[in-house]
């Protein structure tokens, strides 16, 4: 996702508009589950900006979205499935057992 971040940055950087990337990840709660804390969060990373990109699924935009009412949320990605991830603490760090692991297409449910 990084990636393609980079890549609408770069895009409207050369339409000639300014562009921040800005990654909300773990232990952070999940865009589609934001409490008031993470809503701040991302209205504080939002502030100075004409628009936000949602690279989530549609539940995460809905989040964002919650977290941003009066301002333009575009939904950026296509969400082909989900990950039921097995997650482990080890030293205070999160680590995701890609073993455990799942990757659930919604084709297939």
């Amino acid at each position: 996702m990084g990636k393609e971040a980079n890549r609408l940055k770069e895009l409207l950087e050369s339409k000639g508009k300014t562009a921040k990337v800005k990654y909300f990840n773990l232990p952070q709660p999940p865009y589609c589950q934001l409490d008031q804390k993470a809503r701040r969060r991302i209205a504080k990373a939002y502030q100075g900006s004409d628009a936000a990109i949602a690279l989530s699924c549609m539940a995460g935009f809905g989040g964002i979205k919650s977290a941003l009412p009066n301002a333009k949320v575009v939904h950026g990605m296509a969400t082909l499935g989900t990950l039921a991830a097995y997650l482990t603490v080890k030293s205070g760090k999160m680590f995701l057992d890609k073993e455990k692991s799942t990757l659930v297409r919604f084709r297939e449910m």
